[in-house]
């Protein structure tokens, strides 16, 4: 598995999720400055998982160990999605709080950084997460020593 592991040479474990969250608004200027008129969020989710072939030659006990760790690393991965999802809905709900700026470039700078903020917390909030599951192996993402 490490020899053809998905997302070869970008990481080291056998599952993958890569994210990404976008934003998009529409604005209008007034007598008073800029106001948005319209957001849109959108999120990007790729989830790389290995697949086994050849599994009708292998033993019972070695089918059931491939099927306990490839549930426990789907869960895992989908940790992962769930982040970026969070991190959608919560830019939704922060972008209708946003309010008029003085200009439109005022009011980009400050939905571009609302923006990464949010993205930025949801990847401190992933990162940790891969610390507190030790990227998913106390979730049950190992293979067995019995496979030895």
């Amino acid at each position: 598995m490490r020899r053809s592991r998905p997302a070869q040479g970008q990481t080291e474990w056998q599952g993958f999720t890569k994210w990404n969250v976008t934003w998009r608004f529409t604005s209008q200027t007034s007598a008073s400055g800029c106001q948005p008129t319209s957001f849109s969020v959108q999120t990007a989710l790729t989830t790389t998982l290995p697949r086994w072939q050849g599994s009708t030659n292998a033993t019972s006990l070695t089918r059931t160990n491939w099927i306990r760790f490839f549930q426990a690393l789907s869960r895992h991965e989908r940790g992962h999605a769930q982040f970026a999802l969070d991190a959608a809905t919560e830019l939704r709900k922060r972008l209708d709080e946003v309010g008029e700026a003085a200009d439109c470039l005022a009011l980009r700078e400050r939905i571009d950084a609302l923006g990464k903020s949010v993205v930025d917390d949801a990847i401190a909030k992933e990162k940790q997460y891969d610390i507190d599951t030790r990227h998913g192996v106390s979730q049950g993402a190992a293979l067995r020593s019995a496979w030895r």
